[in-house]
Order: structure tokens, then sequence, then C-alpha cells
């Protein structure tokens, strides 16, 4: 028989969130306590309608939590009342004890692993909607390009995500190698370049990639729009629906109103074409 939620300390039932009939705050997928997450259940779920929407925080890999992006846990919930919402941690990057990579992409594959396997308790349907914002928008398309072997992730958005580091924008920053050093200890007789490509999610992008969404500010002075249009044009190369919008800003913040609600009206029509899907193709 298959475990059933009850209540504890760890759930709430919002009474201004629509319909939600429960909240899992810090639920646990490995032995560290970032390795972590809320998620977001609705009223009249099922295993097979049911899909699950995952938000991934920034931070440059080495600061953030979930708890950042509560704010826009917020805004989905008001669009997407059908959906369970996940918010995600992960292990940061402390080196030389702790690298990034590729640490913080297998904690993204063992977060949607264990939500898979609770899949009948939470009364969900595990297929996937991935949603990072920079540093957690490298994880999501990694995630869906090179770690996404059974095709549970249907779509990925990528707020200003790094996809090339390999882009000039990086290669001519003088600090910038040293930077990478703080992420990633590069294998024995492996090239800075070849690191750089082996951490591009543009490197994995193929015809088994994921419809992306790519969203990225005109003068973002940390991940170049560059980085949005070459991804976009490879992924087209392979025929893989995407949308790029570029917009007069920088690294997200700072947008307008006006541009944060076209980010979530594409992000809405995107789970609507590739999300909802009531079977596993």
């Amino acid at each position: 028989m298959e475990e059933q939620l009850e209540s504890t300390t760890d759930l709430i039932a919002p009474s201004n969130q629509g319909p939600i009939s429960m909240v899992l705050l810090d639920q646990s997928y490995g032995a560290h306590d970032n390795q972590s997450f809320d998620i977001y259940l609705p009223e009249d779920r099922n295993t097979e309608t049911t899909p699950v929407l995952v938000l991934i925080h920034g931070g440059g890999w080495t600061t953030g939590d979930k708890a950042d992006l509560d704010y826009m846990v917020t805004e989905l919930l008001d669009r997407f009342p059908n959906h369970a919402i996940v918010n995600a941690n992960y292990v940061l990057a402390n080196l030389p004890e702790v690298p990034a990579f590729p640490n913080q992409f297998i904690d993204i594959d063992r977060l949607l692993n264990y939500i898979e396997t609770q899949a009948a308790t939470y009364q969900i349907a595990p297929r996937f909607g991935l949603i990072g914002l920079s540093a957690g928008a490298h994880l999501a398309l990694m995630s869906d390009y090179l770690y996404d072997s059974e095709d549970r992730i249907k779509m990925v958005g990528s707020i200003v995500g790094p996809t090339n580091l390999a882009d000039p924008f990086y290669l001519n920053n003088p600090t910038f190698e040293d930077f990478l050093s703080l992420l990633y200890q590069t294998n024995s007789g492996e090239s800075y370049d070849g690191a750089l490509a082996n951490l591009s999610p543009i490197t994995y992008a193929d015809g088994d990639s994921s419809p992306t969404l790519l969203f990225y500010g005109q003068y973002d002075p940390m991940v170049p729009p560059s980085n949005g249009s070459d991804l976009s044009d490879r992924l087209s190369d392979y025929m893989i629906s995407n949308s790029l919008t570029i917009y007069d800003g920088a690294h997200f913040f700072n947008w307008a109103p006006a541009d944060i609600e076209n980010m979530y009206g594409q992000i809405e029509a995107y789970v609507s074409q590739y999300l909802n899907a009531t079977a596993v193709d």
C-alpha cells in the first residue's frame, strides 16, 4: 500500500493561494541539508493530469536559497492552479571540498528521481517543466540536455541562464578562469577550453532536447544575450521548438513590469503546449 500523506509540522494549508490543499516544506531528497525542496500540491490532483513545475534558484552556484524564489512560487500558483509546484535547493559550491560541477547537476537529477518515486504518494504525474534563474537556469538546461535520458522533462525555461561558457564574453574576461576554478576541478589533462565546453548546455543541445524558453537582458553584465541567441540557433538547427526574448534591461531584476508579464505569459503558453499532455510520450 502506498504511503499516505499525513498532517505534520512540515505541512501547512494556505488560505490565500487558490486551490492548494497541501504544502510540504523542507522535504529531503538527500542527506545534505541543502538537498531539500518545498512542494505545493493542488486539490483534485492525480497521477495522470497533475504535472510538476520545478523552480531552481540562482546565486552564481555558490550562494542563494529556494526562499529567493518564493515570490515566483506565488505567481505560478496563481497561473497554474492545477499543477504541483516544487521550489528546490541544491548543495552550493565550496571549494576545495565541494565543487559545483558536476555535483549540482547530479542534485537536480536526484531531486527529479525522488519526486518520481513519490508520485503515487503525492498524487502527481512525474512530468516536469523546469524553470531556472541565472545559475539555476544553467542547471535546468544541463539537467534536460545531458541527464534526462528518460524524457521526464517536457520543457525548460531559462531566465538569464549561462548556456555557452566559451562565449567571447567569458573568454575575454581575465577573471573568469579564476572564477571557474572556484566551481570546478578540471580532470587530469583537461584544457580550459575543454572544461568550458563540458560545462556548457549548448554542447549537449540536440534533437532530444526539450522545448526551451530563453529570456535575457540586452545589457546584462553577467550573462550576455549572445548566450541566448547561440543556443536558440543550435536548437533551431535540430528543429527543437524554442523562443528567445531579449528585454531592454540587465540581469532580470530590473526588467520592466510589462516584460515580466510577457515572460510569464510565454511560460504559460509553453506549459499548456508541452507539459499538459495526459500521457508520457
